[in-house]
């Protein structure tokens, strides 16, 4: 087919796409909510089902006139319309489709009456421009579009983050997958045209981990969430739990880096904030832990705080570790460190750096103690996007040293902390096999396999601007 037959194609499914959709349900273009005992020869269009869906929301999240609605992803905008219609509501519909905003979503807004409602604005739902942001937004919705930014979940959470208070309600309609990737991989990508894999949920599922991932870790290293510091000759038969091999870390932590009651201390990605608290605990340094799970910042990380008597020293944050709010941002901490986290923003590395760059001074000390890769992505990339479900490739040592460099830093030491870590990761890998015998959630047998070759290793990197 020459290029002019593929783009005749693609124009053609363009229109028999949209012509089916203006047909069954103009304007929705969702399937809509029906009785799941419906004898679908009755029904003639998705109309109906659509406008049900519109009144279940309506009802299930309580809006009325006095609510601001924002709309993630709104398409031509007849779901945002249709709730502002009956509810009177005000309303901000985001949409990409730069046509559907200018035409579609404003011929509506008129048609229905409530063009004075709200407005419809241009721009990837992950990332929405900073005037339409703030935590005035009593509801916010997403309906069918998120599958299309599974790759920028985080940024999208994020987002969200940024556009609600305590009391605002958040409702994902979105598509996900009970099986493994490679399953649904052509039909999702053939279908909605994307690049990355479709995320993966369950029904025992707890801030994007299963109960049984959170359960062994709250067994084994609560509040950790690491492999910890082992001597490499340990008979792993005699290690019951990780709580020593992660004090160790502390440990060496501190002393490598010379931490102090003097020192201010930047920790990105901090998780359930043990390493932070800990490591404020023993030293009485001041602290600001960086997280983006929003669940551990006002829960978990709170409550060791306040339990090791450190909440006085310092606060966590939630946000994303590569572009973190720019009060905390300031040359003023001696030392920066990521234990762990990194891997989940090796898309990011160049915004994290320049972050990182914003946080310190010529004498700030920079620790990443982090996973990177020494086989070539193919070779690595089912274990990784299964274990870690990141839709993008782990960076190899070689692309981290050279974005350290070109981000002005310069590498003061370096070294391979594989052997450390594995006596506690083999300890993770027995406990997981003998709670998840199929690998179903706890992948962690097949990450070990990955360090035992050399394929993938867990490395420090020190390094301080030039």
């Amino acid at each position: 087919m020459s290029p002019k037959d593929n783009d005749a194609q693609t124009n053609y499914s363009s229109k028999v796409f949209n012509d089916m959709w203006e047909d069954l349900a103009p304007g929705y273009y969702n399937f809509g909510r029906f009785d799941p005992n419906t004898d679908i020869s009755t029904i003639t269009n998705l109309v109906d089902g659509n406008e049900n869906m519109v009144r279940y929301i309506i009802s299930q999240l309580g809006i009325t006139k006095d609510s601001y609605l924002l709309d993630l992803g709104c398409g031509k905008g007849m779901y945002t319309v249709r709730i502002a219609e009956i509810t009177g509501c005000k309303f901000v519909g985001v949409e990409l489709n730069k046509e559907y905003v200018e035409q579609e979503c404003k011929e509506l807004a008129e048609k229905h009456g409530v063009a004075q409602q709200g407005e419809f604005v241009q721009s990837c739902m992950a990332d929405i421009p900073e005037r339409i942001r703030g935590g005035h937004y009593t509801h916010i919705i997403s309906l069918g579009a998120a599958l299309y930014v599974h790759d920028k979940m985080d940024k999208l959470l994020e987002t969200i983050s940024s556009c609600c208070n305590k009391d605002t309600q958040i409702f994902f309609w979105d598509v996900i997958r009970n099986a493994e990737w490679e399953e649904v991989r052509d039909v999702v990508q053939r279908h909605s045209k994307t690049g990355f894999p479709m995320l993966y949920c369950s029904p025992d599922k707890k801030c994007g981990r299963s109960k049984v991932f959170n359960d062994m870790w709250e067994d084994l290293a609560p509040g950790y969430y690491n492999f910890g510091r082992f001597d490499p000759n340990t008979d792993i038969s005699t290690i019951t739990n990780l709580v020593d091999g992660n004090e160790n870390m502390v440990r060496y932590i501190i002393s490598q880096l010379g931490i102090t009651k003097d020192s201010y201390l930047l920790d990105l990605g901090c998780g359930k904030g043990m390493y932070t608290v800990r490591i404020a605990e023993i030293t009485g340094c001041k602290f600001v832990g960086v997280e983006l799970n929003k669940e551990y910042v006002e829960q978990e990380c709170k409550e060791l705080a306040e339990k090791h008597g450190v909440a006085q020293q310092g606060e966590f944050v939630q946000s994303c570790m590569a572009d973190i709010p720019e009060r905390i941002r300031g040359g003023h901490y001696t030392h920066i460190i990521s234990l762990g986290a990194a891997l989940y923003v090796h898309d990011k590395m160049d915004k994290l750096l320049k972050t990182i760059s914003s946080c310190c001074n010529k004498d700030t000390q920079i620790f990443f103690w982090d996973v990177i890769r020494n086989a070539e992505w193919e070779e690595v990339r089912d274990v990784v996007q299964r274990h870690s479900k990141t839709g993008f490739p782990m960076l190899s040592r070689q692309e981290m040293w050279e974005k350290v460099e070109q981000a002005k830093f310069r590498l003061t030491k370096y070294e391979d902390f594989t052997p450390y870590i594995l006596p506690g990761l083999k300890v993770l890998s027995r406990e997981s096999k003998r709670r998840d015998p199929d690998t179903d959630n706890l992948t962690y047998p097949l990450f070990c396999e990955h360090f035992a070759e050399g394929k993938m290793a867990y490395v420090t990197f020190y390094f301080s601007l030039q």
